[in-house]
């Protein structure tokens, strides 16, 4: 049948067989693998067999109901394009369909839980969990640390704003690339498009607003009961999850602070980033040993002259700092529970790194958590914002 060969080149082309037994109880999404991997092998009885337990699994999963009336179609007859009677009507709806099909097949085909991520150069043991969300695939991918090592714990299909992602202007319908923590989650009672829940991230972060970058209310939420989800860009900007992995991710999503890497790159092609963690360490230990010098001038190097210090510019601040540099005495610094981060820039090399300080002084003494985004330049790794840390 012609709807079988033209699946086949949209989707199919490149799934591998897979057996209903080694999957004991199939997830949504893999229902829905099998049964384009059926379509894939001519075997539309079995396909349909997987959709209908698919939509009887989740009855508001809308691309599955699509397919589901193309089989029936296909099996009585000769169906020339994916969406049938619906593409006539209203093709930019099949079209999203489509896509949302193609994106969770390569997902599939790219086998990413295996991927081993090096986007974290180094994780301290304050950080139970950390989440990926890969823009251009659409996937949101959950990792637990063990002792500094990522360990794969899920990864789930999610939509992003209806204009794709580099979020720069409130009304952009942009999805944000950066590094982000979350926040807590909405309590207030949300309307039915927000699904199950809905968590802050910290949008604006230091980076952004150090950018003017202007927005606010990017979420991490659910989808209307009506709708098991959405298709790839769909939102204002959020990043929106079934009601289904809402709930199984909500564990991780409930821990505040988790840290949540917005990438414009997948997990392969951030595994060929250049390592910068002993790098950065070496600058960080640098900085740290000419402030207790009191070796202002050289401290002061380490600066690029457009940072930001919390709210403070750099021409603002800088001559404050000196001042009480020269007027202390004894400066001792301690830092630990360092984690360090590629950040996700579209334009320039950063890292950003956290740790806790402990300052002493003849002045004054204090601790904090302090967060640093480090910036590459033609003359080196320089501090483009320091603040306090989420």
């Amino acid at each position: 049948m012609r709807y079988i060969f033209l699946f086949f080149l949209l989707f199919c082309s490149n799934l591998k067989a897979l057996e209903a037994e080694e999957i004991a109880e199939p997830l949504p999404e893999e229902l829905l693998i099998m049964s384009l991997d059926k379509i894939s092998q001519g075997d539309i009885n079995e396909a349909i067999n997987n959709i209908n337990t698919l939509i009887q699994q989740v009855p508001n999963f809308k691309l599955a109901h699509l397919i589901h009336g193309d089989l029936l179609t296909a099996r009585s007859g000769d169906l020339n394009y994916f969406g049938g009677r619906v593409n006539k009507s209203n093709p930019d709806v099949v079209n999203d369909f489509k896509e949302e099909a193609s994106r969770r097949i390569k997902n599939y085909l790219q086998n990413s839980q295996n991927v081993s991520p090096d986007f974290n150069l180094q994780l301290s043991h304050k950080y139970k969990y950390l989440i990926y969300v890969d823009v251009k695939s659409s996937r949101l991918f959950t990792y637990k640390n063990d002792n500094g090592r990522l360990v794969f714990n899920s990864d789930h299909y999610v939509s992003i704003g209806k204009n794709g992602f580099d979020k720069k202007y409130e009304g952009d319908k942009r999805t944000p690339v950066g590094m982000y923590f979350l926040k807590n989650k909405i309590k207030r009672k949300l309307p039915d498009l927000y699904g199950d829940g809905a968590y802050r991230i910290n949008y604006p972060n230091a980076y952004d607003k150090l950018n003017k970058y202007t927005g606010s209310g990017i979420w991490i939420h659910g989808t209307p009961q009506n709708t098991y989800s959405r298709a790839p860009q769909s939102s204002d900007g959020c990043i929106v999850l079934s009601n289904h992995d809402l709930k199984k991710i909500a564990n991780i999503l409930n821990t505040p602070n988790t840290p949540i890497i917005i990438s414009d790159k997948s997990l392969i092609e951030s595994n060929t980033s250049i390592d910068h963690k002993q790098t950065i360490l070496n600058k960080v230990e640098n900085w740290k040993k000419y402030w207790e010098k009191k070796d202002f001038n050289s401290y002061i190097k380490f600066y690029e002259k457009n940072s930001m210090y919390n709210n403070h510019s750099y021409e603002n601040w800088t001559p404050k700092k000196r001042d009480v540099i020269n007027k202390s005495k004894n400066i001792d610094i301690k830092l630990s529970n360092i984690s360090i981060f590629e950040y996700p820039n579209i334009e320039n090399e950063m890292v950003l790194v956290n740790f806790d300080q402990e300052y002493k002084s003849n002045l004054t003494a204090s601790k904090m958590h302090k967060t640093q985004i480090w910036i590459k330049k033609i003359d080196g790794w320089k501090i483009l914002y320091e603040g306090r840390g989420n």
